[in-house]
């Protein structure tokens, strides 16, 4: 994994809770300072990069305040990104793209009870989709957002994708599930859950997981600080039905991806929501594994920007 520049700098955001803001005051307070990388550990400080959390409560499912720990990478004035991880990491797992593709305002986000967001308990997929809309909403960002998701995180941008329409571009979504876990399935993810946060154990399921050598530092630290109350309640609600009404609604251009050595389910799951949503194409990353974006990160790099671009897709890609 190649570190961000260290002479590039870093934008601290204090966020105000709104009823503290004078009339006519901006959203966001900025104090510029330099700040290094930390290369390998998944907490890049780069080009640009804005770290907001903004403390909130939650009355009956309903946010009253931005609580996702979030940051803000690349070209204030780019094309908006917002990107989603999957289960177990954090917004870490996303150095690469956020290296490769600085042109594009990233915001990355961590996952209730995940990362900087572990002290934020998982409710519902439905729940979480809102919680991403209030960060764009806390960012100013009123123009739609491109979605980049893998696994849990491209489950969660199908729902954003559904119930929050008016607010997505084109959306990438890798390794999305279509239909319930088997229950052999959930125990062997609640193995590794358990696994991630034993010391010593977090680089054989690293290999495991087929994750670069550079990332297993960061996978770790991601492990220690899952919340396993929200990580068992993510896995029961994977065994139901967890995806989002109306997908034949959905309009967003929407690229559906896997590695081609992934589980059956995983691929057949991409001809499932192929045909299920009406603008979607899928293809297949050969050789590759689940977590296919810090395996093969200049493919799912230049994937990710062909898409949102409206580009031809890298010709290594298989069509399913």
């Amino acid at each position: 994994m190649t570190p961000l520049d260290p002479t590039l700098r870093n934008r601290e955001v204090t966020t105000k809770r709104a009823a503290d803001r004078e009339p006519g005051e901006p959203w966001l307070e900025v104090t510029v300072s330099t700040a290094l990388a930390s290369a390998g550990h998944g907490r890049p400080s780069g080009k640009n990069c804005a770290r907001g959390r903004h403390e909130g409560r939650r009355i009956r499912g309903t946010l009253r305040e931005v609580t996702l720990e979030h940051r803000v990478y690349g070209d204030p004035e780019g094309e908006p990104v917002l990107w989603i991880h999957g289960a177990l990491v954090s917004g870490w797992m996303w150095h690469p793209q956020l290296e490769a593709l600085p042109d594009y305002r990233s915001v990355v986000v961590d996952l209730p009870g995940h990362g900087g967001s572990h002290g934020i308990e998982w409710i519902s997929f439905d729940d979480t989709a809102m919680e991403l809309v209030a960060v764009l909403d806390e960012l100013g960002i009123d123009q739609r957002a491109h979605v980049v998701g893998m696994s849990l995180g491209a489950i969660t941008g199908l729902h954003l994708l559904a119930s929050a329409p008016e607010r997505v571009g084109r959306a990438v979504l890798t390794g999305a599930l279509a239909r319930p876990l088997s229950r052999w399935m959930t125990w062997a993810s609640l193995a590794v859950g358990a696994l991630t946060q034993l010391p010593g154990a977090e680089g054989l399921v690293a290999r495991a997981l087929k994750l670069p050598a550079e990332a297993r530092e960061g996978f770790h630290e991601a492990g220690l600080a899952l919340d396993r109350r929200s990580f068992f309640r993510i896995n029961d609600q994977l065994l139901g039905d967890f995806l989002p009404p109306g997908l034949g609604r959905i309009e967003a251009p929407t690229l559906l991806l896997a590695g081609a050595e992934e589980q059956a389910l995983t691929i057949e799951s991409q001809r499932v929501l192929e045909q299920r949503l009406p603008h979607a194409e899928a293809r297949l990353a050969p050789g590759c594994h689940h977590a296919w974006s810090g395996e093969r990160p200049e493919l799912f790099s230049a994937t990710v920007d062909a898409w949102l671009m409206e580009d031809e897709l890298p010709p290594e890609l298989e069509p399913l």
